[in-house]
């Protein structure tokens, strides 16, 4: 497949799992991850939603529309692709299958219609867990969401850009029988999803949700002026941080004192800990304003008050 927008040659896929459990609270967990994600990200009500939908569920009523076993995985591989087809090409990929007319017309219906959660005794328990945990608001029941992968036992959800046309951010379901088609021996059911870096980096564009990072978070440089500072200067690092305030060490302890202010000039540290022989004698440091060019000696421990004022 061409380098599109979403999809690139490369890119970094993260997974999340829950194995072992094939109760419907492991449903909701798995649910909740996926949406806490993007509200995590900044994202609103507005932005996303989670279709959902149970190929269990879709493997009944296509077996009530009359189709049969050999027939039903092309039929929902067809509605996997639906969004990537106009209806004209669906219609007649349909046709070509062998069903009847009017088994195509009472798919389509079903497709087309919303579904509430009284359509299933599943999505009933899954939507109450959901309510009471505050998300069901994010999540709707989609029957064209099927998922192509044919290992799909019950769930299968995407998050999708409201209002967007980017293809799914993730998506994933519940896979009871994955871990037994490699070892007969084993049965571990599971649920989960899995999404990439590259779609949720064109939805946080989109959205205007990457925040503008500052190259350097420091509050304090404190300079290291020669190997046998580097005790005291730990020290001063230790007392500020303690105290919440941002600070660090000068990567050195053999560069010229103008050189490490240039250094924090650079990196936009706001003010400079300067603290030698002399200062050490004293029990006192300079602190220095890197705006106003500013110095003064201040006790060691009156620094913290200074630096907080």
């Amino acid at each position: 497949e061409a380098p599109q927008k979403g999809r690139e040659r490369e890119f970094y896929q993260a997974d999340f799992d829950l194995l072992g459990s094939a109760y419907v609270l492991a449903d909701m967990e798995i649910l909740a991850v996926a949406i806490a994600i993007f509200l995590s990200l900044g994202a609103s009500k507005n932005d996303f939603i989670l279709y959902l939908n149970s190929r269990s569920f879709m493997e009944q009523k296509l077996e009530g529309f009359g189709i049969g076993k050999k027939d039903m995985k092309t039929i929902l591989n067809l509605i996997d692709k639906q969004d990537k087809i106009d209806e004209p090409t669906f219609m007649k990929l349909l046709q070509e299958v062998g069903i009847g007319s009017s088994v195509i017309n009472d798919l389509q219906s079903f497709l087309t219609k919303p579904l509430s959660p009284a359509a299933d005794p599943y999505f009933t328990r899954l939507f109450s867990y959901l309510k009471n945990y505050g998300i069901d608001s994010y999540c709707q029941i989609n029957p064209n969401i099927v998922r192509g992968l044919d290992y799909y036992t019950g769930l299968v959800f995407e998050v999708k850009e409201k209002g967007g046309t980017m293809r799914a951010l993730l998506g994933g379901g519940r896979y009871d029988n994955l871990v037994s088609s490699f070892d007969s021996k084993l049965s571990i059911p599971g649920v989960g999803f899995a999404t990439s870096d590259v779609v949720l980096m064109e939805f946080l564009k989109e959205k205007g949700l990457i925040p503008k990072v500052k190259p350097n978070t420091s509050q304090v440089l404190i300079t290291v002026l020669g190997e046998d500072m580097v005790p005291s200067c730990v020290e001063i690092a230790k007392l500020l941080r303690s105290n919440g305030i941002s600070c660090e060490l000068y990567p050195s302890s053999n560069r010229k004192l103008d050189k490490q202010l240039k250094y924090a000039d650079r990196q936009n540290i706001p003010f400079a800990i300067i603290l030698g022989p002399e200062e050490t004698q004293k029990g006192i440091v300079k602190v220095k304003d890197m705006k106003t060019r500013e110095q003064k000696e201040v006790k060691k421990e009156e620094v913290v008050k200074i630096l907080k004022s």
